[in-house]
């Protein structure tokens, strides 16, 4: 999943180029389908398929719908996902699908790039990495369920201290 510019990330469209050629080069068995965001500049498309991978399908974002990535996502052991696109990264790692990330230039230090960094430091992700070294560690997460983890701070934090039982006084008997 390709995202494009943002306040994060600064776009270096030959070194994203670069990170797909290699990934299908170095995984020739595996059939990867490309995607790009509404983000995405237009002839990165058009450039990916100059380099005719016989691995790479290429499926624009105006040619799917709402529901076409949680489909992909459901059907597929991983996803490899530009740096900028970091609500795709979770969203994926909600899938218990295996995430990549595509390397970009990050901007500066912020929240967003040190939260991504933890979800790599944490083993939630990995980066992709010429070398290859990523393969013995693109793994699913089981049970990183995002929503589940939520509702149970809620119940903990909420709704656990509004229904603990209250001690009322006892009415004196005359």
């Amino acid at each position: 999943m390709i995202g494009g510019p943002s306040k994060h990330c600064d776009w270096n469209e030959s070194q994203l180029i670069s990170q797909v050629t290699q990934l299908c080069k170095q995984n020739p068995r595996i059939h990867y389908t490309l995607t790009t965001s509404p983000r995405t500049p237009a002839n990165f498309a058009t450039h990916m398929l100059g380099f005719k991978l016989e691995n790479l399908t290429i499926v624009p974002f105006e040619e799917t719908d709402r529901n076409w990535v949680a489909r992909q996502l459901a059907a597929c052991y991983s996803a490899w996902i530009s740096e900028d696109s970091v609500s795709m990264v979770y969203e994926a790692l909600t899938a218990k699908t295996a995430v990549g990330i595509l390397n970009m230039p990050v901007k500066r230090d912020n929240r967003v790039s040190r939260g991504l960094s933890k979800l790599v430091g944490d083993g939630y992700a990995v980066r992709f990495d010429s070398l290859g070294h990523y393969k013995s560690r693109l793994q699913p997460v089981p049970g990183f369920m995002e929503s589940e983890r939520c509702a149970d701070w809620i119940m903990k934090n909420w709704l656990d201290a509004a229904v603990q039982p209250q001690t009322l006084p006892l009415p004196q008997l005359s």
